[in-house]
């Protein structure tokens, strides 16, 4: 159907109904066939953007010597300057390595517990011995 605007300007409009837009939409789309898959490969990492760290709950270390490094990274942070670029990465350390004793306290602390435990089991089971009766104002063992 054409019509035409106030500016004479002439279009052509369509008047469809509601059943026949719907057959027509149905009609246009394509049948729906399982598409086949190709998994992305993830491409290789930067050696730029990537840090040589070993996982810091591997490396078991002693007490001691984690308390004496992590008192070592706090002095090296006090010095180094916020806008360093050092400074991220010693501040990631020290927090690997205070990570590293909070789990190594949690395994002494579980160890400990598990060994009282084991003790108040132990206690528990073993058999009790009766006392043995005493003559009454004696304190002589019949």
């Amino acid at each position: 159907m054409l019509r035409s605007c106030f500016a004479g300007v002439t279009f052509v409009t369509m008047t469809l109904s509601v059943a026949a837009f719907a057959q027509t939409r149905a009609r246009a789309r394509p049948p729906a066939t399982p598409a086949a898959t190709v998994p992305k490969v993830a491409p290789p990492p930067d050696p730029a953007f990537t840090l040589d760290r070993k996982p810091p709950l591997l490396v078991r270390k002693s007490k001691e010597l984690l308390i004496r490094e992590l008192a070592q990274f706090e002095r090296m942070l006090a010095q180094t300057p916020e806008r360093s670029p050092d400074f991220p990465m010693l501040l990631r350390r020290l927090a690997e390595g205070y990570a590293e004793l909070e789990a190594k306290a949690e395994r002494e602390r579980a160890a400990a517990q598990a060994a009282a435990d084991a003790i108040a089991e132990a206690e528990r089971k073993a058999p009790r011995e009766k006392p043995r009766p005493q003559m009454p104002g004696t304190g002589t063992v019949m």
